[in-house]
């Protein structure tokens, strides 16, 4: 049974404190070791000791305290804990009160980071000058014994590590800090604000004075406010460089050595707060993001120069012009580079990206979809009887391109030439040209085999000339009054849009779209719509452009966000509304919506 036990010092650790009970009582500390909690332990645990269940019970009658205050007091656990997940929290309070030997720095995962912990404890001497004027003896302070900290949050002079001669290291394990050791110390003042920082972020913790709790951390957003995610991707290079340039001005090589070595955890951190990361790591990316703008890190120049941009569509009549407004820029991550995705009006989309041939610097475009445009200019060409090479050259591609794209409109077991797909239309033409009404019907039951030809391997074209043919024969003049039907499509479009929007489509309204819905759409999808004024001043006002139809996509999601309580971020915004390429005005656009959201609630 225990007889006496010493009265706690302000902010002494309990390592600490069993030492100069050890040391008051002259007791062998092997027999004691039942107490003390320490068998089969050459270095005794100075942070989070463990047994504390046996030290309360042979204690609770003479010292003034519980399990709780035992914890939160002698321990460093207060400075652990806000780093830690409610579940670990929980083990880690289990395992030092346990009379079972557990592995409780592993539990946390200081161990298994590249950040290293002290094996001895720390002092400050300045401390030490004041306790042994004090107490008449010097003792271990917690907030000194935290790992990674430097500096006296107090006093602001380095710490000094207690190394015990070798006698001592044989079977012994306390260890106290002598006056003489004391009194013939340096004191050097630490110049590192950095250090000095952490040291006092870490105090605040350790005495609850933080409210810093990883449960409810969200690097996430902290990241995305400030231009760090593309695309719904971490940019983790340029926030690396933000970190480096945040830091450049330390001086400290204790601290460089360890900002330099942490790189590569940046971008698992903000992904994946709870997981395993040494406090230390916490605190540093904690005050760069506090502290983190806009323009932290020069950024470079536009890779493929400011728009618009240039249309490769020979095709249309816009080729070569600066005709494309927007653009997508991606990151190639296996060869490390920027690709730029353009996309026209006309319909062709492609790529364009730089890389080294032969020591210099090329650009390489890459063409992903040509569009409408392109292609019946293809099969116009073809028509006409164009060689391979001559429509090659027409539409500014080469003859094995466009072999490959006449394969997917000739038999696919045979590939016919393509003066057989000439010959085949031109039986179609004159099969029209036979009747004087419903041509395309009457066509299609006299030659069905020439139909299903058609069908299968140039439906496109087919269809094509079923919106050409009509009930009057070629022969026959037919005038329209294109006032009467420009009054008309305008009437309809307005009930398309009406019944658009009350559906709530998640389509874009569209002038194809519209055309094609309408009765007399026909009209507004060919060159007829310059015959059509009011229709076409009224389309264009409300068609949607793309920008508008991803951003009212935007504003239905962030309905549905705020309804299911979820978080209101920019990543979960375009998941909910299914966006994966978007300009920059839509991303500004989402973070306007989200803060007036927030200001409105």
């Amino acid at each position: 049974m225990v007889i006496y036990f010493p009265s706690i010092y302000q902010e002494e650790c309990l390592y600490s404190l069993k030492a100069r009970w050890l040391k008051n009582t002259l007791s062998s500390q092997v027999g004691c070791s039942s107490v003390l909690g320490d068998i089969g332990n050459q270095i005794t645990s100075i942070d989070l000791p463990y047994h504390l269940g046996a030290l309360y019970e042979a204690t609770k009658h003479i010292a003034p305290w519980s399990l709780e205050s035992m914890i939160k007091d002698g321990t460093l656990y207060p400075a652990y804990g806000p780093f830690l997940t409610n579940k670990k929290q929980e083990q880690v309070v289990q395992a030092m009160i346990s009379s079972k030997r557990r592995n409780i720095q592993g539990i946390i995962g200081i161990n298994t980071s590249n950040l290293t912990r002290s094996r001895f404890p720390k002092f400050c001497p300045v401390c030490g000058d004041d306790d042994i004027r004090k107490y008449s003896e010097a003792y271990w302070h917690r907030v000194h014994q935290i790992p990674e900290i430097q500096i006296c949050p107090d006093h602001g002079c380095l710490l000094i590590d207690y190394v015990p001669e070798i006698g001592q290291l044989s079977g012994f394990k306390y260890f106290l800090p002598s006056v003489d050791l004391i009194h013939k110390s340096r004191i050097i003042f630490n110049t590192c604000k950095t250090l000095s920082k952490i040291s006092t972020d870490f105090k605040d913790i350790l005495l609850g004075k933080s409210k810093f709790n990883v449960n409810q951390v969200n690097y996430i957003s902290k990241v995305e406010t400030r231009g760090y995610f593309k695309n719904g991707q971490l940019q983790r290079r340029d926030l690396q460089e933000a970190f480096s340039f945040f830091f450049k001005e330390t001086k400290n090589e204790y601290l460089r050595s360890r900002i330099s070595d942490s790189y590569y955890w940046i971008g698992d951190i903000v992904y994946h707060p709870t997981k395993v990361f040494n406090p230390f790591q916490h605190l540093l990316f904690s005050r760069f993001i506090e502290e983190l703008n806009f323009k932290l890190v020069p950024r470079k120049e536009h890779p493929f120069g400011n728009g618009p941009w240039k249309c490769f569509n020979k095709a249309s009549d816009h080729y070569l012009k600066d005709s494309i407004k927007e653009m997508c820029l991606e990151i190639d991550k296996t060869n490390n580079r920027f690709v730029g995705i353009f996309e026209c009006e006309c319909g062709m989309i492609y790529s364009k990206y730089f890389a080294k041939k032969n020591g210099v610097l090329r650009e390489h475009v890459r063409i992903k979809e040509r569009g409408k445009i392109w292609m019946d200019k293809m099969h116009e060409c073809i028509v006409k009887g164009f060689s391979k090479r001559e429509t090659a050259r027409v539409l500014g591609t080469d003859a094995s391109t466009v072999v490959n794209l006449l394969k997917k409109v000739t038999p696919k077991e045979a590939p016919r030439a393509i003066a057989l797909l000439t010959s085949k239309r031109k039986e179609w033409q004159a099969a029209l040209n036979e009747f004087d009404f419903n041509r395309y019907t009457q066509a299609r039951e006299k030659h069905q085999s020439l139909y299903k030809w058609l069908l299968k391997y140039d439906s496109e074209w087919l269809f094509l000339t079923k919106s050409q043919s009509n009930a009057i024969s070629p022969g026959t003049q037919l005038k329209l009054d294109w006032n009467k039907l420009d009054d008309e499509l305008t009437i309809e479009i307005k009930e398309v849009i009406k019944k658009l929007k009350n559906d709530k489509s998640n389509v874009r309204i569209s002038k194809t779209l519209i055309g094609r819905l309408a009765h007399n759409g026909r009209y507004i999808l060919t060159t007829n719509l310059k015959n059509l004024p009011k229709t076409r001043d009224f389309l264009a006002s409300k068609a949607e452009s793309i920008n508008e139809f991803q951003i009212r996509r935007i504003k239905h999601a962030i309905g549905i966000i705020s309804t299911e309580g979820r978080s209101l971020t920019t990543s979960n915004v375009l998941r909910q509304s299914k966006i994966r390429r978007h300009s920059a005005t839509v991303t500004r656009k989402i973070e306007l919506l989200i803060q007036k959201h927030e200001m409105n609630y």
